[in-house]
């Protein structure tokens, strides 16, 4: 029940805030600065298995609650984002919103951004209305033919004073909305690398690393080798931090889904052939079992765990950002639940030795997708990012 009631914290914050983040952030500073957020969530996993070392889990539960008590307050203080009141019609409001996100700044300071996302928000609504029209000629005339076309390819870029509104769309037309190229295909992307994801068997692993661990004999207490690997888990987001930039979200993600896999594989075979092992190297070997736990923790946060939530922050046009990401994290939260809740049945059914060759084959898999479906966003305007989608669903730039 409790670890039912952390999920569903988790999946009421994980999607606003990464949404939040991604459209605030500037192209260039975006994923370093989805990856600083998520680099928090790491410290705090870290925190929880420090202090499980040292005391009891209801200690635990105590003291935690001064977290999200204080990130209440904190998050009550900021503002909407420009983009979301822009749609809201609240043109003033976004301006303020702006100046106060790039540091209190005065509007001529954001004058030339503000009427970059004016015009955005502007496009945004002008393909809605398109797309609107052409469904209402179809379905009054019922053919192609006949649909209601507009003068020009594009807007006229808008006055920044001028004030726009979007009109709310019903359930109905979002869900409708989810079948757009550019909604559904990184829909798909997302959804499949969470898949890869949870099925390297890590997120599982981190909820039961200490019956693991005790059951694999690893050469130190269960508890503080737990600890270990959420250190690991802060060092690969901090790695990732540094790098996103240099190599990109695709990159980094080829090279941890490789890792992944391959550590996935090593653990395997030794655990399967743990015994000889021991004989051949003595107390050493079982040193050498946790550090493939160790690199494999790097790995996996170092690409593969982030990529897809740091994806899912951009990869959305504005116009669904909110219901699409919504639907990713539950999905993604749903899926979590059920393989922690049979991850000790498959330990059980096919051994430490064959779970891990099964994750390290889905990890396999996993490079192979990535390699072919997953394009570079880094340093892409969330526009260029939208007709990455809308044109093409095979993207290896």
């Amino acid at each position: 029940m409790i670890f039912s009631y952390s999920k569903t914290g988790s999946g009421f914050m994980d999607a606003p805030v990464l949404t939040y983040v991604g459209e605030i952030c500037e192209p260039s500073l975006r994923g370093i600065l989805i990856s600083y957020s998520l680099q928090f969530c790491s410290a705090g996993f870290f925190l929880q298995c420090l202090l499980g070392s040292v005391t009891t889990w209801r200690n635990v539960a105590f003291i935690s609650l001064f977290f999200p008590a204080t990130a209440f307050l904190c998050i009550s203080q900021i503002p909407e984002t420009p983009m979301w009141l822009l749609s809201k019609g609240r043109t003033r409001d976004a301006e303020k919103a702006l100046c106060w996100l790039r540091g209190w700044v005065s509007p001529e300071d954001v004058a030339e951004e503000f009427s970059r996302l004016v015009e955005a928000s502007n496009n945004a609504q002008y393909r809605h209305q398109t797309e609107t029209k052409k469904t209402e000629a179809n379905s009054h005339q019922g053919n192609t033919q006949s649909i209601v076309t507009c003068p020009s390819s594009r807007p006229p870029v808008p006055d920044p004073l001028v004030e726009l509104h979007s009109p709310k769309l019903s359930f109905r037309e979002k869900a409708r909305d989810l079948l757009r190229p550019e909604i559904l295909r990184p829909m798909l992307v997302i959804m499949t690398m969470n898949f890869f994801y949870l099925g390297s068997g890590f997120p599982a692993f981190k909820t039961y690393m200490v019956l693991l661990f005790q059951r694999i004999r690893v050469p130190m207490n269960a508890n503080w080798a737990s600890v270990c690997v959420s250190s690991a888990i802060i060092i690969g987001h901090l790695v990732l931090m540094l790098a996103v930039k240099w190599l990109g979200k695709r990159r980094i993600a080829l090279i941890s889904i490789f890792c992944v896999a391959f550590f996935d594989l090593a653990i395997a075979v030794h655990v399967n052939f743990q015994t000889a092992i021991e004989d051949a190297f003595g107390a050493s070997a079982n040193w050498f079992l946790f550090s493939y736990f160790i690199i494999l923790t790097l790995t996996v946060s170092f690409g593969l765990g982030p990529v897809p939530w740091m994806l899912m922050s951009e990869i959305f046009p504005f116009r669904g950002r909110s219901f699409a990401s919504g639907i990713c994290a539950a999905l993604y939260y749903i899926t979590s639940s059920l393989i922690a809740k049979t991850f000790l049945s498959i330990l059980n059914l096919l051994g430490v030795p064959g779970s891990y060759c099964l994750f390290g084959t889905v990890g396999m898999l996993g490079f192979i997708y990535a390699y072919l479906y997953l394009p570079e966003t880094e340093g892409k305007t969330l526009e260029d990012i939208e007709d990455i989608y809308k044109h093409s669903h095979r993207q290896r730039r």
